[in-house]
């Protein structure tokens, strides 16, 4: 990132400072990464890559600042004292908390950063507490999935909602909860990496080597196999819909290896590990629908998933269990109450997908790119600050 001069400062908005405790710059890409990276076309973004959490005392990593690309910075081992030892004595939490802040604004200021604009994606003191800002921005993109601390989670996000300047949500439900405790809050959904899945632009993507001798229809869910995942409506749907190949590319969470061991073994299934994203994009190339199988409930409306999002991208068929987020978006996305609408959907979209219904998905994908959600991003932090 080259140092800001005077005349820019002076015009530009401030600098955005991204802090999630959990979203490594080195994951596949998702929200984190894709809309910091088109907001920075136009804004300074420093990108805090939180240090991992450690048991010692001693060397105990620096944060150290790389220039990605143009107008981005990722500092790594952003927080490595307040996620060392040292804050679990209570006699030095305070102290390392100070450290980590002055050793951050140190790399804000060498990059020529004046005014800071601190943008949190998660309710928590860690990613605020001792440093320097003008602005703060809470990106509200998840519900709290652990019911035990629900009460303490709703506490922190409504007391970062109202200390923020502006509040994003990825989701209409996450909009209605906020709304009441900062009036300027507004709807930011997911987006489309349409560069990444288009088919326009994929046409040298190979087909996956697995795939080469069969010639059924390939019914795909890109993403972790987590507790969100209806694994009883998967399993009974495999099952049924025999004359399909069901492709899970993304690799299971351990709590829920033995729940899809029965899923993982059945012929007419591939189970994937974790896939890099050029993996991921010759698989999604070769859905011929892609899945959103998530349990319905109150936690998972909240749910605007990137892979809703990427589907639409790659112009697939999507079907999904009944959420909100899902309902929000027919007719791109086919939504089941139970599972006997979820098996004849995945049938519908397989046996009635047509030229001009995947045009109309890629029309709605080329409206709704990760550069349209940071210009509207931009449009707010101009009104508002």
């Amino acid at each position: 990132m080259a140092k800001i001069d005077d005349q820019n400062q002076k015009d530009a908005l401030p600098c955005v400072v991204y802090s999630h405790p959990y979203a490594d710059w080195d994951l596949p890409s998702a929200r984190h990464k894709y809309l910091m990276t088109a907001v920075s076309e136009t804004t300074p973004v420093f990108y805090l890559n939180c240090a991992p959490h450690l048991s010692r005392l001693f060397n105990v990593p620096k944060p150290v600042d790389e220039v990605a690309r143009p107008n981005l910075v990722v500092i790594r081992n952003s927080y490595g004292l307040r996620r060392s030892r040292w804050a679990r004595l209570r006699w030095t939490r305070k102290i390392a908390s100070v450290i980590d802040a002055r050793r951050l604004e140190a790399i804000f200021k060498k990059h020529g950063a004046r005014e800071i604009l601190l943008w949190v994606a998660m309710p928590s003191d860690e990613l605020i507490d001792d440093l320097k800002f003008q602005h703060l921005v809470y990106d509200c993109i998840d519900p709290s999935f652990n019911t035990a601390t629900q009460d303490l989670y709703d506490r922190n996000e409504y007391s970062i909602a109202q200390r923020a300047r502006l509040v994003f949500c990825t989701a209409q439900s996450l909009l209605e909860r906020l709304q009441p405790h900062n009036a300027r809050t507004f709807l930011i959904p997911n987006a489309c990496c349409y560069e990444e899945y288009a088919p326009e632009l994929n046409e040298e993507i190979p087909h996956p080597a697995q795939l080469d001798e069969i010639k059924t229809p390939i019914i795909g869910f890109s993403g972790h196999i987590d507790g969100r995942v209806d694994l009883e409506l998967l399993e009974t749907t495999v099952r049924r819909l025999s004359q399909y190949t069901f492709v899970f590319a993304g690799g299971v969470r351990d709590d829920r290896k033995k729940e899809f061991a029965p899923i993982a073994q059945l012929p007419n299934v591939i189970s994937l590990n974790t896939v890099s994203v050029e993996e991921n994009r010759q698989w999604v190339k070769a859905f011929d629908v892609g899945l959103i199988p998530f349990k319905p409930g109150e936690a998972n409306d909240c749910l605007n998933t990137v892979k809703m999002w990427m589907y639409f991208a790659a112009g697939k068929p999507v079907v999904s269990t009944d959420l909100r987020e899902s309902r929000l978006h027919e007719p791109f996305v086919h939504v089941a109450k139970n599972n006997d609408e979820f098996e004849a959907a995945i049938v519908r979209a397989v046996e009635d997908d047509s030229p001009s219904q995947i045009e109309a998905r890629l029309e709605f994908a080329r409206r709704n790119t990760w550069q349209h959600r940071a210009d509207r991003v931009l449009e707010l932090l101009h009104r508002h600050l």
